[in-house]
């Protein structure tokens, strides 16, 4: 590889990476300025989409048995 080629490879990652972080820092600064209850659900899908927060069976089971059959 030429020595041409190979500096004009490491100047489009550096300049990939540098948008990336500007990317970054504008998502940062829309959720600092963004209200307090839209930063709070932010962190909470965040966590929601890492984390399993279906129901276990033995709750759903245990909520059938207290609501019992009812007709609709």
């Amino acid at each position: 590889m030429n020595r041409t080629l190979t500096i004009e490879i490491i100047d489009t990652a550096a300049l990939r990476f540098l948008r990336d972080l500007e990317n970054i820092s504008l998502i940062r600064v829309k959720q600092e300025t963004a209200p307090e209850e839209d930063r709070v659900t932010a962190i909470i899908n965040e966590i929601c989409e890492e984390e399993d927060t279906s129901i276990e069976p033995c709750v759903m089971a245990a909520q059938a048995e207290a609501i019992g059959k009812e007709d609709w």
